[in-house]
């Protein structure tokens, strides 16, 4: 069973004592106190590699306490200064995986249990013996979805040596990358966006072979997923050359990875989960609109319009990173604009003057438009067939809005 995966804490029958051993005695009372409230959610996400694997552990009432570690299976490891700089070996048999923390006095024992559920976590020591057993709740998560680029190792490369193009054409490339993976009815749909403005378009059944270019040349492709979190593709060119991408997500990532390539060369990259706010939404319903409208300075003829208009708005990626917005309105018109998240943006929309910031979150985006002397900021979350604004304009609480959407 593969480490991949968010999981969140679910129980543990010695919480002082496991938060002790996990930072080697070295907290504070307060971060302590802070750490066993009842409203600090405790977050992992957890990333298996080739010959090891990636956690990053998040705690809502300390965040200053987050930490992240990398660890190579059998392979001594120093931990990060937040854990006390211990040293860490970590082995893994079948769901289960065992790491032995040495410190100058004492050595912790991890054993840590996969399942179904999630995982179970028993902290045992050199001088204290049996510490505590915390039960982690997986968090369930898909490969679906639309993710941009946080980083690649090596991706470059791969391209170089795959698809035979140079070092220059591939850094290009691999200047931006998004992924979009889509489901209905059991048919699924990707797409790589990639930094020279090309996209690859490639659709699946999971455990049914094809015959595609996908790659980029002509090769049979297998789809196939051990759990919704988990995809992994195997093609085998003409040549009788193979490859495998193993894909895995979280809650907040997708990573790709290659696991095995003809040439030799291997890469990976990661992913951020962004919401899949792309597509055509046809507003169905508001509350609070009218006041909104008033509080971003409209007059009473162009709010009763607008109130009444059940308009759609588009918004599609049309290379690189760059979107493009239009809407339907014909109260508020607004010239089709190209956009590009953490850029601000300046456009006319019914003759009036306004900009723009925005940027992605996990489950939509987030924005703020300056209309005049009105500065309006909204929380945009796409669901897979409806999606939701809350907006207002800041300094006046009474124009909270709500708009719901449906996709076209």
């Amino acid at each position: 069973m593969s480490l991949s995966g968010s999981f969140k804490f679910y129980s543990c029958d010695n919480l002082k004592g496991e938060f002790q051993a996990f930072f080697n005695n070295a907290l504070s009372e307060d971060d302590l106190a802070a750490l066993m409230s009842t409203d600090n959610c405790i977050s992992v996400i957890m990333s298996e590699t080739d010959n090891g694997y990636r956690a990053c552990v998040k705690f809502s009432k300390k965040p200053e306490l987050d930490y992240s570690l990398e660890e190579e299976f059998g392979k001594e490891t120093v931990l990060p200064a937040e854990l006390g700089g211990g040293k860490s070996i970590t082995t893994k048999t079948g769901n289960v995986f065992v790491s032995k923390i040495t410190y100058p006095d004492v050595v912790y024992t991890h054993e840590s249990t996969l399942s179904s559920f999630g995982m179970s976590n028993k902290i045992t020591s050199s001088r204290d013996g049996y510490i505590s057993t915390s039960v982690w709740e997986r968090v369930k998560v898909s490969f679906c979805g639309f993710f941009v680029m946080e980083s690649h190792v090596d991706a470059d490369k791969f391209m170089v040596a795959d698809a035979k193009i140079s070092k220059a054409e591939a850094e290009t490339m691999m200047s931006y990358a998004a992924l979009k993976v889509t489901e209905k009815n059991g048919m699924y749909e990707m797409i790589d966006y990639l930094g020279n403005g090309k996209e690859q378009k490639v659709s699946f059944q999971l455990g049914v072979e094809f015959q595609d270019d996908y790659m980029g040349f002509p090769a049979t492709h297998l789809f196939t997923s051990n759990s919704p979190a988990e995809l992994i593709c195997t093609s085998k060119e003409k040549n009788g050359n193979m490859s495998v991408w193993k894909g895995s997500a979280t809650s907040e990532q997708f990573v790709w990875s290659v696991e095995s390539a003809s040439h030799g060369v291997k890469c990976s990259i990661t992913y951020k989960r962004c919401g899949d706010v792309e597509g055509t939404w046809k507003l169905v319903t508001h509350s609070n609109y009218d006041n909104f409208l008033r509080g971003c300075g409209l007059d009473e003829s162009m709010v009763q319009g607008l109130v009444d208009e059940r308009s759609s708005f588009s918004f599609h990626h049309v290379g690189k990173g760059v979107y493009l917005d239009s809407t339907t309105s014909k109260v508020f018109p607004m010239e089709p604009k190209h956009t590009k998240p953490g850029e601000e943006s300046s456009f006319q929309v019914g003759g009036m003057n306004m900009c723009e910031l925005y940027n992605f979150t996990r489950d939509g985006m987030i924005g703020t438009v300056k209309i005049g002397s009105n500065i309006m900021t909204y929380k945009w979350v796409a669901g897979r067939e409806l999606g939701h604004v809350e907006q207002e304009v800041v300094g006046k609480p009474f124009t909270k809005c709500t708009m719901i959407y449906a996709r076209a």
